[in-house]
């Protein structure tokens, strides 16, 4: 009994002892504690387009095209912020790959 209990907390689907399936929880409960942690991830989101605002004010007269990519970023984070409080799955990837080129244009 302690073996299954314990493929069971490793998310496995398939238990090899007894060859039958598991069916992970997606009961409400766990599904509000997703709800919550994809929630409270947008917070980084928000975090970034903050740093990414700071970035633009210390750039935009001495290094205009540094300031402007910056102020493009803080745009599109906050963007994604806002998506990801509403649990949009594509604004995860959007905001990973707008701050991905971000930060190649900055290193370029």
């Amino acid at each position: 009994m302690a073996i299954t209990a314990n493929i069971a907390a490793k998310e496995t689907v398939f238990d090899p002892l007894n060859h039958t399936r598991i069916v992970k929880d997606l009961s409400g409960a766990a599904r509000a504690s997703l709800t919550n942690q994809l929630q409270f991830t947008s917070v980084r989101f928000f975090a970034t387009a903050a740093v990414s605002m700071f970035e633009f004010w210390l750039y935009k007269l001495n290094f205009p095209a540094m300031g402007y990519t910056a102020l493009i970023t803080a745009t599109g984070m906050g963007l994604a912020g806002i998506f990801a409080l509403k649990l949009n799955r594509t604004a995860f990837l959007a905001a990973t790959v707008a701050y991905g080129l971000g930060s190649a244009l900055l290193v370029g």
